[in-house]
């Protein structure tokens, strides 16, 4: 049962943030996932690539991804994304607290999901 209640702690955040908004015929959503240090390292990050999966196959849905190492790796990799026109930034991991806290009031029209972590403001989850 732990087990279980693990998968749906990580990947229930990630289908709420990437619930389909309504978009107008032939538009799409981008969305940017940052994964700490590394992609497949067995434990948090390899399920949330897994829960990305179906996700990927959606032709409504534009995913980037990127792994950052460092607190300012994140802050880059979030202004990266907002000013390509990411609508909504996912970020795996408490080290992007402080990155997603700091630049979320910059991009006010960019929705942000903090998974394992936390941060406020009214365009954060």
């Amino acid at each position: 049962m732990g087990r279980i209640a693990l998968l749906l702690a990580w990947t229930l955040p990630l289908l709420v943030a990437l619930a389909p908004a309504p978009t107008k015929a032939g538009e799409f959503r981008n969305i940017g996932f940052i994964f700490s240090a590394i992609k497949e390292d067995r434990v948090y990050n390899t399920l949330a690539v897994s829960a990305l999966k179906p996700f990927e196959e959606r032709p409504d849905l534009r995913i980037r991804q990127r792994v950052v190492e460092t607190e300012e790796e994140s802050r880059r990799a979030i202004r990266d994304f907002a000013e390509r026109g990411v609508d909504i930034i996912l970020a795996l991991g408490d080290m992007h607290a402080a990155a997603i806290q700091s630049e979320a009031a910059s991009f006010p029209n960019v929705r942000f999901t903090l998974i394992d972590g936390e941060a406020q403001g009214p365009n954060i989850r």
